[in-house]
């Protein structure tokens, strides 16, 4: 019901009783109108985000458990927390803010100066990168999110994945500018099964 129509509605019960009530009597009746008329339009909402959508509980939206053993995210976390750059504290012009440039726009947008640079911060992390890699093999994924604490569910930290993704990504590039097919592929299957990862996740 449109809050256009809960006050044409609150207004029409209001002037049926206004030669005999006394204005604070109004007040209360229309008050009490309003919440009336509020509770059925918040009813109905809920109506019809069940019909549409599903259920409200977010507990219903968990997806099925998925043992450690199977669970693609489990290596993606791993690598994600891995990955490290130096230099990076605010203010500071530090190797992310250069491999997640090469990430983005490639190895020929970053300075000659800054390539050697950006080769070590990538070597650096080469177990990380190893440790995504190993999630391709696996099938399944789930991120272990509690749905059943609502808006308190503590969901994976999306900041860090996408750095390790730019990282990833910067890899890639650079392989494919070295010639180094073999290596790109690897890195590339890594992107798309972290990438599947996130998207199976209802709430992600």
């Amino acid at each position: 019901m449109a809050i256009v129509t809960i006050v044409a509605v609150a207004a029409a019960l209001l002037s049926k009783v206004v030669a005999v009530a006394q204005a604070g009597a109004i007040a209360g009746i229309l008050l009490f109108t309003l919440a009336v008329l509020g509770r059925l339009e918040h009813r109905s909402a809920a109506e019809r985000f069940v019909a549409e959508v599903g259920p409200l509980e977010p507990e219903k939206y968990a997806p099925a458990p998925v043992p450690d053993v199977e669970n693609a995210t489990r290596w993606i976390q791993k690598g994600i927390e891995s990955v490290s750059f130096e230099n990076d504290a605010v203010g500071q012009e530090g190797d992310r803010v250069w491999v997640e440039k090469c990430g983005t726009e490639g190895p020929d947008a970053i300075p000659a100066e800054k390539l050697p640079l950006v080769r070590a911060a990538l070597a650096r992390n080469e177990a990380a990168f190893a440790d995504v890699e190993k999630a391709v093999a696996l099938a399944r994924s789930s991120w272990n999110i509690p749905y059943e604490d609502g808006a308190e569910a503590k969901l994976p930290k999306l900041l860090d994945g996408m750095r390790a993704a730019k990282a990833l990504a910067c890899d890639a590039r650079l392989a494919i500018f070295d010639g180094d097919t073999v290596r790109a592929t690897r890195r590339i299957e890594a992107l798309g099964r972290m990438a599947r990862a996130y998207e199976e996740e209802p709430v992600l």
